[in-house]
C-alpha cells in the first residue's frame, strides 16, 4: 500500500493548484485608489537653457523627423503583438478499474449481513459443541458396562474451521491501481513541466488597406512631432523669451503606496504685466552707454538704434555735444512731454533765463498772512482771487514749481551725459548746468509741504509730488507688452515607457477527483477503486508591452505643468507581473515661453502619491506646495529694446555676409547677419539648397552660420552668384560674398609635382589679431608660417603695407598707417593678399589670401 499512498498524495498535492491565477491573463496595472498623500519625491535645482540653444536643437529635431517621414514610404509594418493560445478541454484519464458509485453502501450492507451470518454460524457451532459434550457424558457413563466402542470415529477432528470474510481487493488489484496512478501522474507532470516556447512571429503580410492605414497613422504621428518641435508664430510674440528648465526628480518609495501613481505638478506664479520703473531706468542707461548703440567716439547715437527711435515714444536730444536717447514722458497734467520740451521748461539751456524764475518762498513767508492765504488759495484754485497782483504772484510761483519739477528730471539727463563722457573719454562741461538744476529740488519740497495742510490743494500736491525721475513714460503706457502670459510649449518626456517582454505558459482549471474504496481486514466484502482528472485550458503568450512610467502633462491657460510617475513592472519569484514604485531618478524638462523682461521665475511645486484624477486634470493637487525662484540669467534690456524701439519686427533683412569664401574645392562657413534670419529654414547658395544641420543660429540670434559644401561651377558659366535666405516671413537675397570657381573637379587634387615642391612653397598658418579694423587707423598684422621670406608684399584692398620678416622666414609683420588705410572702403569681405616676387617684368605671384572686415570711423 505504500506505493499507492505515495502516488495518491502527489495527486492530491497537484489538485491544490487549481485555484491559482493565470500568468497568461495578467495585465500590468497600478493601484487606482486615490489618497492624495504627500509625495516623497525630491527635485533638484533647475538648469536653465535659453532660446538660442533650444531653437538650434529644435531645428536638428525637425531635420531628423523629416528624414523619418521620407523613410516611412518603404519601412515594413508587422503586427505589434504576437500571441499563441493552446486550448485543451475535457482531458481525462482512467485507471482501468471499474468505478462503482454504490461501493460504499454495498460495503456497509455486506458488513451488516456478514455480522449476522457470523452469529448464526457461531450458534450452530455452540449447539454442536453442547451436543458433543452430552454425548461424551453418556459415553463416559456407559463405558464401564460397554465392552466395545460404539462410534469408531468419535475421536477424529473434522476439517471445518471459522468462516472467512470475502475480499474483492487482492494484492494484484492494489498493485494494478498503484501502477495506473503512477502512470497518470507521470503523464500529468510531463505535460505541466514542459518548457513554454515563445509565440511564432507571423509571416502573414498586412492587406493594402491595413498597410495604408498604418503608414498614414505613422506619418501623421511624425508630422505631429515635427509641428511640436517647430516654434509657432506666437513663441516670440512681443519678444517673449523661450527657455528650458531641466529637473532631476528622485522617487523615494513610500511603503504605504507601493503600487500607486506619483505626481509632480508645477505652477508658474504671475509676475508684473510690464517692466517696472527700475527696469526702464536701467534700460535707459543701457542703451545710452552701450558701445553697440553709439558711434565709435561715443558722441552720437548710432549702431542698432540709428533711425529706429520713434518721435512719439523717444527722441534724440543733444546735451553738451553728446546725443542722448530720452523717453517722452507724461507730465503732471497727463499729457506727453518731449524731452526737449522738458529741457526748455527747466530753463537750463538758455543763458540768463534763471533770472525770470524765482526759486524762493519769500512771498509765502511774508508777515501779511492774509496775502499769503490768498496766494495759496490762488495756487490751488486759479481765478479765485480778484486781486491782479495776487494772481500775477501766484502765476510766478506756479511757473517756478513747473520749472523745478522739470529741472529735477533734466538733472538725471545731465548726470547720464556725464557718465557717458566719462566712459568714452569725451570732453564735456556740464557741471554748471547740474549745479543750476540742483537748486530747484529744495524749493519744490518746501512749497508742497506748505500746501499739504490745505485740503483744497490736494490736486496740486498730487500732480507735483513724488520723484520726477520716475514719471511715467508715454511709450510704455501705449505699448502692449503681452501681459504676464505664460505658454507651455512642451513637457518632456512626453511619454517614457518601460518595455516588458513576456514569455508565459500556464495551466488553468485543473480538476482532480479520486475515489478509493478499500476492504477492511476480515470484512469479507470486496472494495473497488477508480480515479480521473480534467485539464481545462493552457496558454502560451509572447508579447512586448509598453508600460508608461513617466507621462508629462500641462493645462492650457493656467501656467500649470507636471509629470505622472507610474510604478515599474517587476516579476515576483513565481513569475507573476507586479507593479512597484522603485527608488529611481528621472530627468524631467519643460519648454516655456515667458515675457522677455522677467528677471526671475516663481514656481509653486506640489508632489503627491495616489493623486485624485479630477484634481490632477484640473491642475489643483491637494498637497502642500513649496516655492522656488529661478533666476533668468539673461538681462531684460534686450527684450525692452525690442518692445520700445524696434517693435515686433516681422521683416527679414540681410545686413552682411562674412566668412567663406565659397569654393569649388573645399567646404566653408558663412556668417550671415541681419534681422529675423534666425527663422531661416533653408538657404540657397549658388543653386545648392542647404537646410537642417547645415544652418545654425548664432548665440546672439543676430546671425546664422551656414556650412557650405564645395560647389562646382555650372557649364558655360551660367551660375547665379546669389545667396537666398528662406524664412516663413519671406526670403532675402544677397550677392555680397566671394566665390572661387577654379580649380574644380580633378583640379582640386594637387598634382604630384606640386606636392613634391610643397616643401619650398609659402604657407600661412596663423594671422592675428582678428581681421576687423576701423579705418583710417594704424595697425599691425602678425603672420606665422613657412618660407615667409619669399613674401615680397602684402596688400589690403591693393594698399601695400610695410613687411618685416623674422625667425628665418617663420614669421612676418605687416604695418599699415592712416595714409595706407584711409582709402579702403567699408566692407565685410576685403582681401588681404600675400605676393611672392615675380620674374623680371612680371607681377608677383599670389601665394595666399585672407578676408578682413573694414569699418569707417563714426559708422557701425
Amino acid at each position: 500500500m505504500r506505493s499507492f499512498g505515495s502516488a495518491f498524495g502527489i495527486l492530491l498535492s497537484a489538485s491544490a493548484v487549481s485555484g491559482c491565477g493565470h500568468t497568461f491573463n495578467q495585465v500590468a496595472r497600478y493601484d487606482s485608489a486615490s489618497a492624495d498623500a504627500r509625495g516623497t519625491i525630491t527635485l533638484s535645482d533647475p538648469k536653465l537653457y535659453t532660446r538660442e540653444a533650444l531653437i538650434n536643437e529644435r531645428a536638428a529635431d525637425v531635420a531628423w523627423i523629416d528624414r523619418l517621414i521620407s523613410a516611412s514610404e518603404s519601412i515594413p509594418f508587422t503586427p505589434d503583438l504576437v500571441r499563441e493560445l493552446e486550448q485543451i478541454t475535457a482531458f481525462s484519464a482512467s485507471l482501468g478499474l471499474r468505478f462503482d458509485p454504490a461501493a460504499a453502501l454495498n460495503y456497509r450492507r455486506a458488513r451488516e449481513t456478514g455480522d449476522v451470518q457470523q452469529e448464526i454460524d457461531l450458534l450452530k457451532l455452540q449447539l454442536q459443541l453442547e451436543q458433543l459434550r452430552r454425548d461424551a457424558e453418556l459415553f463416559r457413563a456407559a463405558l464401564p458396562a460397554q465392552t466395545s466402542p460404539s462410534n469408531a470415529g468419535l475421536g477424529t477432528i473434522g476439517d471445518g474451521g471459522p468462516g472467512q470474510a470475502s475480499g474483492g481487493v487482492t494484492a494484484a488489484s492494489v498493485a494494478e491501481l498503484s501502477a495506473a496512478v503512477e502512470k497518470l501522474m507521470g503523464s500529468l507532470t510531463s505535460r505541466l513541466d514542459a518548457e513554454g516556447r515563445p509565440a511564432n512571429v507571423t509571416t502573414t503580410k498586412a492587406s493594402p488597406f491595413d498597410d495604408f492605414r498604418d503608414r498614414t497613422a505613422y506619418r501623421e504621428m511624425l508630422k505631429s512631432a515635427r509641428n511640436a518641435a517647430r516654434l509657432d508664430d506666437l513663441h516670440d510674440s512681443g519678444d517673449a523669451r523661450l527657455i528650458r528648465l531641466n529637473f532631476q526628480a528622485s522617487v523615494i518609495p513610500d511603503p504605504a503606496f507601493p503600487r500607486s501613481l506619483g505626481a509632480v505638478q508645477m505652477r508658474v506664479l504671475p509676475q508684473q504685466q510690464r517692466p517696472t520703473q527700475a527696469q526702464l531706468l536701467a534700460w535707459l542707461d543701457h542703451v545710452n552707454m552701450s558701445p553697440q548703440f553709439r558711434s565709435a567716439d561715443g558722441r552720437r547715437i548710432g549702431g542698432r538704434l540709428a533711425g529706429r527711435s520713434s518721435d512719439e515714444f523717444f527722441s534724440v536730444v543733444e546735451i553738451g555735444g553728446i546725443d542722448l536717447l530720452l523717453p517722452v514722458t507724461l507730465g503732471p497734467d497727463g499729457r506727453s512731454q518731449d524731452p526737449s520740451l522738458v529741457l526748455r521748461r527747466a530753463r537750463l539751456g538758455d543763458a540768463g533765463v534763471d533770472g525770470h524764475v524765482q526759486f524762493g518762498l519769500d512771498q509765502l513767508s511774508s508777515a501779511d498772512q492774509a496775502r499769503v492765504a490768498a496766494l495759496e488759495a490762488e495756487l490751488c484754485g486759479p481765478g479765485s482771487s480778484a486781486d491782479p497782483q495776487v494772481r500775477i504772484a501766484s502765476g510766478r510761483i506756479a511757473y517756478a514749481l513747473e520749472a523745478a519739477y522739470d529741472r529735477e528730471l533734466a538733472a538725471s539727463y545731465l548726470q547720464l551725459a556725464r557718465r557717458i563722457s566719462g566712459k568714452f573719454g569725451i570732453s564735456w562741461s556740464g557741471d554748471d548746468l547740474l549745479a543750476r538744476a540742483d537748486q530747484a529740488a529744495g524749493f519744490r519740497s518746501q512749497l508742497l509741504a506748505r500746501l499739504r495742510s490745505r485740503p483744497e490743494c490736494s490736486g496740486v500736491v498730487g500732480r507735483y509730488d513724488g520723484d520726477p525721475v520716475t514719471r511715467r513714460w508715454a511709450g510704455v503706457e501705449a505699448t502692449d507688452f503681452g501681459g504676464d502670459d505664460i505658454r507651455i510649449y512642451e513637457v518632456g518626456p512626453r511619454e517614457q515607457v518601460q518595455q516588458v517582454s513576456t514569455v508565459a505558459r500556464s495551466a488553468s482549471g485543473l480538476a482532480l477527483a479520486a475515489a478509493i474504496a478499500g476492504s477492511a481486514p476480515g470484512s469479507g466484502v470486496a472494495g473497488e477503486a477508480a480515479a480521473g482528472y480534467s485539464r481545462q485550458a493552457a496558454g502560451r503568450a509572447a508579447a512586448l508591452e509598453r508600460v508608461p512610467s513617466v507621462v508629462g502633462y500641462s493645462t492650457a491657460g493656467d501656467g500649470v505643468f507636471g509629470w505622472v510617475l507610474g510604478p515599474r513592472a517587476t516579476l515576483d519569484p513565481r513569475g507573476r507581473v507586479a507593479m512597484d514604485q522603485l527608488l529611481k531618478p528621472y530627468d524631467l524638462a519643460v519648454d516655456l515661453s515667458v515675457p522677455g523682461w522677467w528677471s526671475e521665475l516663481d514656481l509653486e511645486i506640489t508632489s503627491v502619491w495616489a493623486p485624485s484624477p479630477n484634481l490632477l486634470a484640473g491642475g489643483r493637487l491637494s498637497g502642500e506646495p513649496r516655492r522656488i525662484k529661478v533666476p533668468l540669467s539673461r538681462d531684460p534690456e534686450e527684450a525692452i529694446t525690442q518692445f520700445l524701439l524696434e517693435g515686433n519686427r516681422r521683416g527679414v533683412k540681410i545686413t552682411s555676409v562674412r566668412g567663406g569664401p565659397v569654393s569649388a574645392c573645399a567646404s566653408s562657413t558663412l556668417l550671415i547677419t541681419g534681422q529675423n534670419l534666425w527663422r531661416a529654414e533653408k538657404v540657397l547658395v549658388l543653386g545648392q539648397l542647404l537646410s537642417g544641420d547645415a544652418v545654425k543660429i548664432a548665440p546672439d540670434m543676430d546671425a546664422i552660420l551656414v556650412t557650405v559644401p564645395p560647389i562646382a561651377p555650372l557649364p558655360k558659366g551660367n551660375q547665379e552668384l546669389a545667396l537666398h535666405v528662406l524664412t516663413p516671413l519671406g526670403s532675402r537675397t544677397t550677392s555680397d560674398f566671394q566665390y572661387i570657381p577654379e580649380p574644380s573637379g580633378d583640379g582640386c587634387k594637387p598634382a604630384k609635382a606640386a606636392a613634391a615642391a610643397a616643401a619650398d612653397s609659402v604657407t600661412i598658418s596663423t594671422v592675428s589679431p582678428p581681421l576687423d579694423f576701423v579705418v583710417p587707423s594704424k595697425f599691425t598684422i602678425d603672420v606665422t608660417g613657412t618660407n615667409l621670406g619669399k613674401v615680397e608684399s602684402v596688400k589690403l584692398h591693393n594698399q601695400a603695407g610695410d613687411v618685416t620678416v623674422a625667425q628665418g622666414g617663420k614669421s612676418l609683420s605687416v604695418r599699415f598707417d592712416e595714409d595706407d588705410t584711409g582709402a579702403i572702403p567699408p566692407s565685410d569681405n576685403v582681401a588681404l593678399e600675400f605676393f611672392e616676387k615675380g620674374k623680371e617684368g612680371e607681377p608677383g605671384k599670389l601665394v595666399g589670401s585672407r578676408m578682413a572686415r573694414i569699418r569707417k570711423k563714426g559708422g557701425d
